[in-house]
């Protein structure tokens, strides 16, 4: 296996690591990193293609993680206004 397929294999791992750590932003960068410099460059075709299947899947999940951690906040943000609100009324 050539040195460039070994350098993807240690980028996805990044990534995967990345993920599963929550830190999306990195992810995405690596990912970009994969995509725009190395992916064109993979000799072996099947890892090649395999990565660019996935790579839309990642974004996706990234995507869908991140707006659920957003609403959450919100949710979160909201239920202290309502209490503080009730606070102020004396209702609490």
């Amino acid at each position: 296996m050539s040195s460039n397929c070994v350098l993807v294999l240690d980028l996805c791992v990044k990534c995967n690591n990345h993920i599963s750590e929550g830190r999306f932003y990195p992810a995405l960068k690596t990912i970009d990193l994969i995509k725009k410099v190395y992916l064109q460059n993979i000799p072996v075709k099947v890892l090649r293609m395999l990565i660019e299947e996935r790579i839309p899947i990642i974004k996706s999940h990234i995507e869908k993680k991140v707006i659920s951690q957003v609403i959450e906040d919100m949710l979160a943000h909201q239920r202290n206004r309502v209490i503080q609100g009730l606070k102020i009324l004396h209702i609490l």
